[in-house]
């Protein structure tokens, strides 16, 4: 997936996913989008059962999961039928623009959010940076009990969450997080 900082709108996007032809978007959805669909069915299915078990449950971060909820309240179909439609309509969007010739910019933050660029936008590429395993270091500090993770200099966080109560455990989220750069 492509990776650029874009002026448009009187704006700066930094390190958006940039999709400029059907071969962009078919690596973004097989990359980026499918990956998103399948953690957010699992904590639909898992939101879906602490609910049934009357427990608490917290407010979302991720997007897909987030709409997927909305949309449930308000037809009455299951979490994963909803899901699928919010999933096939945004694709089929995208579709529809590359389609028309149009270039779409991607939130790097969730990954979903996107938008159409206007024929003046500035692009630039940046460099395809390829991280590794041997990339990631994890850290405490002394005395601490939390387990920090960074790949080269980009900290490790995953749905808000940045420190974890072991070392395995803070690298094993380091090797997830890694397969999103």
């Amino acid at each position: 997936m492509k990776k650029a900082n874009i002026k448009a709108y009187n704006q700066e996007y930094l390190k958006y996913i940039l999709i400029e032809n059907t071969s962009d978007l078919i690596d973004y959805f097989d990359e980026k989008l499918r990956g998103m669909q399948k953690e957010s069915a699992v904590e639909i299915i898992q939101r879906a059962r602490s609910r049934v078990r009357n427990e608490f449950v917290p407010h979302t971060i991720d997007v897909i999961t987030h709409a997927t909820e909305l949309k449930t309240e308000t037809t009455g179909r299951g979490c994963i039928w909803n899901q699928a439609v919010i999933m096939a309509d945004l694709q089929n969007q995208m579709i529809n623009y590359i389609s028309q010739g149009k270039r779409i910019a991607i939130s790097p933050f969730n990954g979903v959010s996107h938008f159409t660029l206007p024929s003046d936008a500035e692009v630039e590429i940046l460099p395809d940076v390829k991280y590794t395993k041997d990339d990631i270091k994890v850290s405490k500090y002394p005395y601490g009990c939390h387990w920090y993770a960074r790949i080269a200099n980009i900290d490790v966080v995953i749905s808000n969450q940045n420190k974890w109560h072991s070392e395995v455990l803070a690298y094993s989220k380091a090797r997830e997080f890694l397969l999103t750069l």
